[in-house]
């Protein structure tokens, strides 16, 4: 996360570039693929540009559009991401050496930033409405993985569905069923079902031998 000074930067003859994963100038930073996921947004992409003495702030030589289906996590938008990016680089350098692309100053008005994840965007928040926090459990999946506490219990979240975006009545947090179907929990709004969990000093499982092996462990997430 160094900015190259401008020296290093003019050496190449046709210039530096980089390739970062997203459609800039939305989400300059280092977890722009983490942070799309969680905004909800329906598309992502591939820009590369000139690089800069400000972070990815430099002149775009092209871009592609990459969609986000409903079901992607940061590991398969990733993988969507790297196969569209090799291919655009490999089309952008011959049009770059032959003068083919003008490049085209980013909009400073249309810029958001994704910044690197910290501790506190890990853990849900079970006042967010059902569709939030899924986002959030897919956009951090898998790394650095949401969590939650049952209790003096930390549980890793790695998956889960949205059953119900209506409004409800349950203290957010509350814990509405626990069966092997999987762990039914009341948002803000919603109400959202745990499907793959981890309980701290274990590995990975399903939810159905997560509830075989530990039985219920409260009445409330926080």
């Amino acid at each position: 996360m160094q900015i190259l000074p401008k020296s290093i930067i003019d050496l190449p003859k046709w210039g530096c570039i980089n390739v970062h994963a997203s459609l800039l100038p939305k989400y300059r930073g280092g977890a722009p693929i983490h942070k799309s996921i969680i905004e909800g947004e329906a598309q992502t992409g591939v820009t590369i540009m000139y690089m800069a003495e400000k972070l990815d702030a430099g002149d775009i030589l092209t871009q592609v559009v990459v969609p986000i289906e409903y079901g992607d996590h940061v590991g398969t938008l990733h993988d969507k991401l790297s196969e569209a990016g090799s291919t655009l680089l490999l089309e952008t350098i011959p049009l770059l050496v032959d003068g083919k692309i003008t490049p085209r100053k980013q909009d400073e008005d249309l810029v958001t930033y994704a910044w690197n994840i910290q501790r506190d965007d890990e853990k849900i928040n079970w006042n967010k409405s059902a569709r939030e926090i899924y986002n959030q459990i897919r956009g951090l999946n898998p790394w650095p993985v949401a969590y939650t506490q049952v209790g003096d219990q930390v549980l890793k979240i790695w998956w889960a569905e949205v059953l119900s975006e209506d409004s409800n009545s349950q203290v957010p947090g509350t814990i509405l069923s626990w069966q092997s179907e999987g762990i039914d929990i009341a948002c803000g709004t919603g109400v959202i079902r745990l499907k793959e969990v981890q309980p701290a000093g274990k590995k990975r499982m399903n939810v159905s031998d997560f509830v075989r092996g530990v039985g219920q462990l409260g009445q409330q997430f926080t």
